[in-house]
Order: structure tokens, then sequence, then C-alpha cells
């Protein structure tokens, strides 16, 4: 990904388990300047920051060709994940 996309860094950091990655969500929630970019969630932890419209649609993004797929469909995420987010 970084080869074909150079001023794109990508810096992976494990959090723990499940319940430690909730629990970082969470508090960090309160200082959105140190949330991470993307993340993985289900969607019941993320309900506060959907409620103060914290969260970014991806659906542009997963349309357009360009730096998606084109569609939800051609990106093979599960429809019920999407569904879920």
């Amino acid at each position: 990904f970084e080869k074909k996309n150079p001023n794109i860094t990508v810096k992976l950091e494990s959090q723990g388990t499940y319940i430690d990655l909730q629990a970082k969500i969470n508090s960090t929630l309160q200082s959105p300047n140190n949330l991470p970019t993307i993340t993985q969630a289900y969607a019941g932890w993320l309900w506060n920051a959907a409620k103060n419209k914290m969260l970014v649609n991806l659906t542009p993004y997963i349309n357009n060709k360009n730096v998606g797929w084109g569609s939800a469909k051609a990106s093979d995420i599960r429809s019920e994940l999407l569904k879920g987010a």
C-alpha cells in the first residue's frame, strides 16, 4: 500500500484485547485530537461518537473508483458489517 501511495504512512499499533481497544476508544473520545485516523470497532462502541457527529461516512470513498472499489458490492465487505456500521 505504501509503495503505491508514497504520501501515506501506515502505522499499525496493537491495542491488546477487544476490551482494551474499546476502553481506549471510549477514553479518547473526550479528546478527539488523540483519536486514531481509523480503527476497528463494533458499532455499539461508537454510539456516543455517532451521536456527537464524530464519525466519517466512508460510502463516498468506497464508491469512488480512484480511492475505493467503485461500489460496496465490489468491495467484498460483508453486507452485514456495512449495515452495522
